[in-house]
């Protein structure tokens, strides 16, 4: 007599085993997949509000400006200062306040300056989850002040959360990096040449409250555009313009090019060779043009500086940057 044709019971476990553990490995697979997805989509958010936070930064450390102290006035009582310090202990300096012509107004409709004080201040906590407050005041104070909000309470705003690590670091012009500026002190009256902004965020954390990835961090280098401003000295020419009384003659009533036409004394030689050299210096870009050898992005590279920054300054005095650039003495 012939056997039912048919799959027996052990035949019918082996397969619902075999199916459960494809199943079971797919299942996995998929579930993997997913939170590493998740975890790719939350880094590309974490970097983009990063990179944000950054650009915003770079573009008012930009904007900075600083005015020379007159001879008359104490020096702390200026009320133009580039100052950061250090206060988390972390790397570089976490506290920052300025002065900057980056500010853009939300009000169309208000007259108001593009000149502010702007504060930022890194508030860390024990879970490395800190947040950086900002605060803006568009006017500057009566006298020195150094004071960076880190509280909502005293008009400061938050600018991010979650914030593992922030701080900045500045360029002088002799060629060296450090970690503080103020401009405040008595031997100290100078802008940054550059700025050096870092930033990571804060990463999710496992049960055992252990990052899940390590917190990027992102960096940005500013160069500084606008070096020192002298009002004093600038208002000269126009001070002694407006004291002249009228049917006075002095160098403005002059013919000394033979033109037929006064002269403007902005454009008359002092006959001093000192002063002319004041007045005149070679640029860092005409002195690239005319020295070709010289291999600017080796030493640029070599001072932790961006390519450009030689596009920044191309139009000051190449002296200004002889500390940290190959520059021939005939540019200097």
């Amino acid at each position: 007599m012939r056997r039912a044709a048919g799959f027996t019971l052990i035949e019918m476990l082996a397969v619902i085993v075999l199916l459960g553990i494809v199943v079971s490995a797919a299942t996995s697979f998929f579930f993997q997949m997913s939170s590493q997805s998740n975890t790719a989509a939350e880094g590309t958010r974490t970097t983009r509000r990063t990179a944000a936070v950054l650009d915003r930064v770079a573009r008012e450390l930009e904007g900075s400006v600083l005015v020379r102290k007159p001879d008359d006035v104490d020096p702390l009582a200026h009320p133009w200062v580039f100052f950061a310090e250090r206060d988390a202990g972390g790397e570089g300096a976490d506290r920052l306040r300025f002065v900057t012509r980056a500010h853009r107004s939300r009000a169309s409709a208000q007259h108001e300056s593009d000149l502010a004080v702007i504060t930022y201040a890194f508030v860390p906590d024990d879970e490395g989850r800190g947040q950086i407050l900002r605060s803006l005041a568009p006017r500057l104070p009566e006298a020195l002040d150094r004071t960076v909000p880190d509280r909502e309470e005293d008009g400061a705003q938050v600018l991010i959360e979650d914030v593992h690590a922030f701080g900045a670091r500045f360029l002088s012009e002799g060629g060296e990096w450090k970690e503080t500026w103020d401009t405040s002190t008595l031997d100290s009256n100078q802008l940054p040449v550059a700025v050096e902004i870092q930033l990571a965020l804060a990463t999710p954390r496992d049960d055992d409250g252990a990052f899940l990835y390590e917190p990027e961090t992102l960096r940005r280098q500013v160069v500084i555009p606008v070096r020192l401003l002298d009002f004093e000295t600038l208002l000269v020419p126009e001070a002694q313009r407006a004291g002249r009384g009228e049917g006075e003659e002095g160098e403005e009533g002059e013919d000394l090019d033979g033109d037929g036409q006064p002269d403007d004394p902005s454009t008359v030689a002092s006959g001093d060779p000192e002063e002319e050299d004041e007045k005149l210096c070679v640029t860092v870009s005409q002195c690239i043009a005319s020295h070709p050898e010289i291999d600017v992005g080796a030493a640029l590279d070599a001072a932790g500086m961006p390519r450009s920054f030689i596009n920044s300054v191309g139009g000051q005095c190449a002296g200004d940057y002889s500390s940290f650039l190959p520059l021939p003495g005939d540019c200097q």
